[in-house]
């Protein structure tokens, strides 16, 4: 079974944003899935919106 830790992006008074990392990989969920998709032409006005990360 592989271990994951959970980061918290984003916090605000009404939600929070959460990712997850897995113990063997160097980027979360979220970074990996930004990186996928910033160039997406469809996607890429929805990117102004989410939080910056690393």
């Amino acid at each position: 079974m592989t271990k994951a830790t959970i980061l918290s992006l984003e916090q605000t008074e009404n939600a929070g944003l959460f990712t997850i990392i897995f113990e063997d990989e160097n980027q979360s969920e979220f970074v990996k899935f930004v990186n996928k998709f910033k160039d997406d032409a469809v996607r890429k006005n929805d990117f102004k919106n989410y939080p910056q990360s690393d």
